[in-house]
């Protein structure tokens, strides 16, 4: 089945959609972040005294959620539609990270309520491509930003709508959606991008705020805001960088912002000591870098070969599927290689993060981008 393309309408209203996925986007990825720099003093020390490998387990959970369920979720956005998939997104948010409060000292309640609050971040880059090449068109699909919980999911459901789409006939199965999406190499190559350069945010959001404390002994409430503003950055970043795709190219940016990601990495390894200054200022330029890349893999993924209007849902759900593969099993292994290599005064963890970082840099470049001009039909 062959289905074209239609040039996006200017409608209006598409700046109030773009407005309320960035709120509840924001919302869900400060929740989850804002734990980070917790994991390892308070987890970490008595009464607790878990490993670094587990304490990782608290920001890796929502991937398991999505290497089960991100590839159905994309198949029931293109079926059910954005809005209500985004519902349910707001829903599992405002429960699993709402109620965490209520159980601060229990590890295992931490762990349901993670799972149960992971869902509601498979949803969200499940939904994107298909918001935007419904609102924006194809070209102005590369947005991705990230701000607060319950107010944000009734605000969804009081104004966000399903855009009329023209019919398109009897849907083809799943199984042969799947395989259109995945049928070049370029595509797997990709998947293995999205593993590396997803999972190497959150092992450094893990990371980094011990071994500041660890090795430049940073106090630990320092070390906490440096990572906080690198997150702030993370944010910023993905909300200006990847409009660069549609100018210079999906796979020429995200190998740029991986080149730049890598040498500052680099420099953070090999620089003996850092003023607190100098750690803020060099927190906002990595942030602003590290993220970035991950909207632009995704922009690249849905402008591969047998993707279509049908199958956007089904690419972005392969994709998110991925990721948290490597959101889920990355910290795991990292935790594991940093406790027995040294703990976190020691290089191993350094050079961990950037071989990862390394990995997903030549998956990309080996990915051959099919260039799409703004009048040429979805379909082949």
């Amino acid at each position: 089945m062959t289905t074209t393309r239609q040039p996006a309408q200017a409608d209006p209203y598409r700046w109030v959609m773009l407005v309320l996925y960035i709120l509840m986007s924001l919302g869900l990825w400060t929740s989850w972040f804002a734990q980070a720099p917790l994991l390892h003093e308070y987890w970490g020390k008595p009464p607790f005294n878990i490993s670094l490998a587990m304490g990782g387990l608290l920001l890796s959970l929502p991937g398991l959620v999505s290497i089960l369920l991100s590839v159905f979720t994309g198949r029931w956005v293109d079926t059910v539609g954005v809005r209500k998939m985004m519902i349910v997104s707001g829903l599992c948010g405002s429960i699993g990270f709402g109620l965490r409060p209520f159980f601060a000292t229990s590890f295992l309640a931490q762990a349901i309520l993670t799972v149960i609050a992971g869902y509601s971040l498979c949803i969200l880059p499940a939904s994107l491509p298909s918001m935007m090449i419904q609102w924006f068109g194809h070209e102005k699909s590369h947005t991705f930003m990230s701000i607060v919980m319950v107010a944000v999911t009734i605000i969804w459901v009081i104004f966000a709508r399903d855009k009329a789409q023209p019919e398109a006939g009897q849907r083809a199965a799943f199984s042969h959606e799947f395989r259109n999406v995945m049928q070049t190499g370029s595509s797997w190559l990709m998947l293995i991008y999205a593993v590396f350069i997803s999972g190497m945010t959150v092992c450094a959001m893990q990371y980094l705020p011990g071994q500041m404390t660890e090795a430049d002994h940073l106090p630990p409430a320092l070390a906490g805001s440096v990572v906080g503003i690198f997150a702030i950055a993370m944010g910023i970043g993905l909300a200006i960088l990847p409009a660069l795709a549609g100018r210079v190219g999906r796979k020429r940016t995200s190998i740029i912002l991986c080149s730049i990601t890598l040498v500052l990495w680099i420099i953070y390894m090999f620089v003996p000591s850092w003023t607190v200054p100098w750690l803020l200022i060099f927190a906002v330029a990595l942030g602003f870098f590290f993220e970035a890349p991950w909207a632009t893999g995704l922009a690249l993924m849905e402008s591969l070969p047998g993707v279509t209007l049908e199958n956007v849902g089904v690419a972005a759900g392969a994709w998110t599927m991925a990721v948290n593969v490597g959101v889920f099993f990355l910290p795991l292994i990292f935790g594991w290689l940093v406790d027995n290599t040294g703990g976190l005064r020691a290089t191993g963890g350094l050079w961990a993060m950037l071989i990862g970082y390394a990995i997903g840099l030549f998956a990309v470049l080996g990915v051959n981008e099919r260039g799409i001009h703004k009048a040429e039909a979805y379909g082949r």
